[in-house]
């Protein structure tokens, strides 16, 4: 339990490589396969997996909680279907992974479970980037609509920086240019205040593609440079191309 537990704030602050230790010795515990509330927590790896481009090692640890699919406690089921949101999400099935954490988000209400619970909390961004990446617009708003109608303190840092993150990815598809920058900035400060570079760096990485959509390379460099930084620490391939793309688009806009 000590080490699990020492995995999810590992992973936040961007120690990848820390964590993945620390899951390496809790997985050669020989007890570790009869204890399902301690095991899941394995799956907090996932994220790190997908975006290092590990998928096949993803896969392997959802199969190997496969059990989890099926458990009596609810927390457990949450914490499985996240895990497979997030794989859906990177083998480009948005649909599924909707369809993944749509029973976390219907016990949001049906449980009385607030924003501060922290399986809402993930699958309500999972579920806004599938509904971006699917473009559905009215469902996205539904779903920042409930972080923006809760009461400040019932909002953690993490998820505000989030939906300031993920609001101006939907003023950029419904051609609110103006809100954009402001919701980019926003959600920059809040993941550097809380020494969050990964989620830093993804924002810095679609702030960037908007400024290049726009022409302004002057200004999307520095943001491009520091996300490539982060990423190359993280060793998130997935990403350092997606950075590799758009370095290209920039040289050829020149």
């Amino acid at each position: 339990m000590a080490l699990t537990g020492l995995s999810s704030p590992l992973l936040r602050s961007g120690q990848w490589a820390e964590a993945r230790a620390v899951i390496k010795e809790a997985r050669e515990a020989d007890v570790l396969a009869s204890l399902e509330s301690v095991s899941v927590e394995l799956l907090g790896l996932t994220p790190a997996l997908v975006h290092s481009g590990e998928m096949g090692e993803a896969h392997l640890l959802l199969e190997s909680v496969a059990s989890a699919a099926s458990s009596e406690d609810w927390q457990t089921r949450a914490r499985y279907s996240e895990a497979r949101s997030e794989i859906a999400r990177a083998e480009g099935r948005p649909d599924e992974a909707l369809a993944a954490v749509e029973e976390v988000l219907a016990a949001r209400a049906e449980l009385g479970l607030g924003l501060a619970n922290d399986m809402v909390k993930h699958a309500l961004v999972l579920a806004l980037e599938a509904t971006l990446s699917l473009g559905d617009l009215e469902r996205t708003e539904e779903l920042l609509g409930i972080i923006r109608s809760a009461l400040p303190g019932q909002v953690s840092p993490w998820l505000r920086a989030q939906s300031a993150r993920l609001s101006a990815r939907a003023s950029l598809a419904a051609g609110d240019h103006d809100a954009v920058e402001p919701q980019f900035e926003a959600a920059e400060a809040g993941f550097r205040d809380l020494g969050a570079p990964f989620d830093l760096a993804i924002a810095l990485t679609e702030h960037a593609e908007w400024l290049v959509g726009l022409g302004r390379r002057d200004k999307a460099g520095p943001l491009r440079a520091e996300a490539r930084d982060i990423f190359e620490r993280l060793q998130a391939h997935p990403w350092l191309e997606r950075l590799g793309q758009l370095a290209e688009e920039e040289s050829v806009s020149a």
